[in-house]
């Protein structure tokens, strides 16, 4: 059915069922991809010098996706051809969001929905003890969240940008 065409992604009751509504008041039926950017966590190579054939970096990064786009698309400099690469993929696939910890310049190209991860792990919130969840029962919560959550939309052009912007479906 073509709903209200509000000017950004919301969800609605429609026949006793909630869906995702697109700005221009489609239905939407999200299929995505999480962390959709050129870097990831790198192993540490002085941990295991006699896993790789090859030398280890002095920092010990083992910068796997960098260095293998770099080899794919000729250049350091690559992020632009591969984001339209990686976006021309996922539409032959089918995918239709870019999902939470995806490249935030991905993001701010405007040409897929996105969720927007805000905070990954933000050490002055208070967390719980040996394990990778905030407390959000400890009494200074709240407060902390707040400041954080404005910090990062003062500091992350995507953030600030995601505001107003009618491809993001909301902020994780």
């Amino acid at each position: 059915p073509q709903l209200t065409a509000t000017g950004h992604f919301r969800t609605e009751k429609v026949d006793g069922k909630w869906y995702f509504v697109t700005p221009s008041g489609h239905l939407f039926f999200s299929t995505g991809i999480d962390v959709v950017r050129d870097v990831t966590d790198s192993p540490n190579g002085n941990a295991h010098p006699d896993w790789y054939a090859s030398a280890i970096p002095s920092s010990g990064s083992m910068a796997f996706p960098a260095w293998n786009l770099t080899r794919k698309f000729g250049k350091s400099d690559y992020l632009l051809d591969y984001y339209d690469f990686v976006l021309r993929r996922l539409d032959a696939w089918g995918v239709n969001t870019i999902g939470n910890w995806s490249g935030r310049e991905l993001m701010q190209q405007g040409r897929k929905p996105y969720v927007l991860s805000l905070l990954e792990r933000d050490a002055s919130l208070p967390g719980l003890t040996g394990v990778k969840f905030y407390d959000c029962f400890h009494a200074d919560f709240t407060t902390k969240m707040n400041a954080a959550v404005q910090a990062a939309f003062g500091s992350n052009a995507a953030a600030a940008q995601s505001i107003d912007d009618p491809m993001c479906i909301g902020i994780a």
